[in-house]
């Protein structure tokens, strides 16, 4: 076994207790075995997972969907404004689902169901309505 000497002294490592030097081997049955994936298996993994992180669109769906952030970006500023946020931290009490929107048959039910939305926001009546009226009709180009 060897020494070491250092500035505080010798060091000598101890073996670990009760430890033969070569463990016994661990009968194994002709099934047991460790598979490794081949190249062409690791593809296939990654080829099977990409078709679920990636979605392709079309340049028209695209543009749908593009034309539709921006109108929900658009009511959230507007949002913004009805119930006087200043930053962005600042948050307001209303949720507007553009899909309930669209699924209303009536520009009647619309309007209520913006209406019953936003009734509560601390501007006034006319800047409120004027809001209804502007979303209604972004609605319309979707």
């Amino acid at each position: 076994m060897a020494t070491y000497t250092s500035a505080i002294g010798p060091y000598r490592p101890t073996p670990a207790p009760n430890r033969p030097a070569n463990p016994p081997r661990i009968p194994t049955s002709p099934n047991s075995q460790v598979n490794f994936h081949t190249p062409v298996q690791k593809e296939a993994i990654h080829e099977q997972k990409k078709k679920y992180l990636t979605a392709k669109y079309g340049a028209q769906q695209m543009n749908l969907i593009r034309k539709r952030l921006k109108v929900e970006d658009w009511i959230d500023d507007e949002l913004r404004i009805l119930y006087n946020c200043e930053d962005d931290a600042d948050t307001y009490d209303c949720e507007i689902d553009l899909d309930d929107v669209l699924d209303l048959d009536t520009e009647r039910e619309r309007w209520q169901y913006i209406w019953e939305k936003v009734c509560n926001a601390p501007q006034q009546r006319d800047v409120t309505e004027r809001f209804i009226e502007d979303l209604l009709q972004k609605a319309k180009t979707l």
